[in-house]
């Protein structure tokens, strides 16, 4: 089951209940997030063809 919960929602969450500065809470918010894409099997495939597509691309 998919998290619907936002990352404005989750930013808005840091910044008003925990007294994080907007800075803080964007720089918070953007780490997890790498962290979450960098574990995702999806979005490393994708990335993966990404890459193939432009050495393609490079070599033609």
């Amino acid at each position: 089951m998919k998290n619907n919960i936002s990352i404005e929602n989750i930013k808005n969450l840091l910044i008003e209940y925990n007294d994080v500065p907007t800075e803080e809470a964007d720089k918070e918010v953007t780490k997890e997030l790498i962290e979450q894409l960098k574990n995702d099997n999806f979005f490393s495939s994708y990335l993966k063809k990404i890459r193939e597509m432009k050495l393609k691309k490079i070599k033609f």
